[in-house]
C-alpha cells in the first residue's frame, strides 16, 4: 500500500489545519453575497438577513451573523413545510442541523453549522 501514508499525512494535515473545508473562509472578511436563482427562489427561503454566498441549480447556502444553527435553520424549515415539503429524517445534534425533506420525487438536504460567530445554512438536491 504505497499511498496508505499519503492519506494519513492528509488526514493529520486537514485535522491540523482546523479540518472543515467548509469553513475555510467564513469570516465575514470574506462573505460575498449573490443573487438567489432559480429553484431556490421560488421556495420562499428567508434569505433576508444573511448572505447568499451560493446559488447554483443544485445547491445554495445563506451565512449569518449571530445566530445558533437551530435559530438560523428554523425559517428555512418552516418555509419548505410552506411549500408542501415534508421532513423525512433529521439526524441533528446539538449545534447542528441536518435535514432531509422531499416533496414529487425530489429530496432536499438542509443543513446548518457554525463557527466563529457565522452560521452557513445551506439546501442541496440529493443526491449530490
Amino acid at each position: 500500500m504505497h499511498g496508505g501514508w499519503r492519506i494519513g499525512v492528509m488526514v493529520a494535515w486537514l485535522a491540523g489545519s482546523g479540518g472543515c473545508m467548509f469553513f475555510e473562509d467564513a469570516g465575514p472578511e470574506h462573505a460575498a453575497s449573490v443573487p438567489l436563482t432559480a429553484p431556490w427562489v421560488e421556495l420562499g427561503l428567508p434569505v433576508d438577513g444573511g448572505d447568499v454566498t451560493l446559488s447554483e441549480p443544485e445547491s445554495m447556502s445563506v451565512r449569518f451573523g449571530g445566530a445558533s444553527p437551530e435559530v438560523a435553520a428554523a425559517p428555512f424549515a418552516d418555509a419548505l413545510t410552506a411549500g408542501g415539503w415534508s421532513r423525512e429524517s433529521d439526524t441533528s445534534v446539538p449545534g447542528v442541523v441536518n435535514q432531509t425533506w422531499a416533496r414529487e420525487g425530489t429530496t432536499l438536504a438542509l443543513s446548518a453549522m457554525a463557527r466563529d460567530g457565522v452560521t452557513v445554512v445551506s439546501i442541496s438536491r440529493l443526491p449530490f
